[in-house]
C-alpha cells in the first residue's frame, strides 16, 4: 500500500519544484532556502546510474506514461521509507496512548488513508513538492521524540536537520512545551 502510494503521489500529480534549478540553487524562494535535498537531486542528476535506471524505466509506459527522470527515481527511493516512517510512528503513538489497543491493524492503513487525501485528492492545483514526505518523517519522529519523553538532544538534532528540509518543524516547539508543562503519571507501585 505504501508504494503504491508514493507512487501514485509521484507519478498522478506534477512537481511544482523545477529539480534542476533546486539542485543547485537557482529555485525561486522559499524553495532555494530548503537545504536538505539539495545534495541528493544534484547527485542524482549527475549520476550515471540513475540516469540509466532512469531511462530503463521511462521505457514502460504504462508505470510511467510520462516518463522519469533521475529525481522522480530519487523521490521514489525516498518517500517509501519516510512514508513507512511516519506511519510506524502513528502506530507506536496509538499502541502508547491505547490501553485496549483493538484498532491497532487500522491505524497503518487509516495514516495511508489521510495521506492520499491530504496529498493526492485535491480539487485543484494538484501539485507535489519534493519536501513532502521527508517533512512528514521529521514531524512524525518529533513527535515520537516529544511523546515519549526522550532525551531533548536527540530533539533538537532532529529539529536541526529537519528544519533544513522545511520550517514546518517549528510547529513541533508547541508541543514540546505544552509536554514539558505535564508531568507524567507515575505508574502504581504494587504493596504487599
Amino acid at each position: 500500500m505504501t508504494v503504491q502510494f508514493v507512487a501514485c503521489y509521484l507519478f498522478l500529480s506534477r512537481s511544482y519544484v523545477d529539480l534542476a534549478k533546486f539542485a543547485y540553487g537557482y529555485e525561486r524562494l522559499p524553495f532555494q532556502t530548503r537545504l536538505l535535498l539539495a545534495p541528493l537531486f544534484r547527485w542524482s542528476q549527475n549520476s550515471m546510474f540513475m540516469v540509466r535506471l532512469a531511462s530503463h524505466w521511462s521505457t514502460n509506459s504504462y508505470f510511467f506514461p510520462r516518463g522519469i527522470g533521475p529525481g522522480g527515481v530519487l523521490q521514489l527511493y525516498l518517500d517509501i521509507p519516510c512514508v513507512l516512517i511516519a506511519g510506524w510512528v502513528a502506530a507506536r503513538l496509538y499502541q502508547a496512548a491505547s490501553q485496549r489497543q483493538l484498532f491497532g491493524w487500522l491505524v497503518y492503513p487509516l495514516f495511508l488513508l489521510l495521506c492520499v487525501v491530504t496529498y493526492i485528492l485535491h480539487a485543484v492545483q494538484n501539485y507535489r513538492f519534493i519536501y513532502d514526505m521527508p517533512s512528514l518523517m521529521f514531524f512524525a519522529l518529533g513527535l515520537y521524540l516529544i511523546y515519549f519523553r526522550k532525551p531533548t538532544i536527540l530533539l533538537v538534532a532532529l529539529f536541526a536537520v529537519g528544519t533544513l528540509n522545511r520550517e514546518t518543524t517549528l510547529l513541533l516547539i508547541p508541543f514540546f512545551l505544552l509536554s514539558a508543562c505535564i508531568v507524567p503519571m507515575a505508574t502504581p507501585v504494587a504493596t504487599d
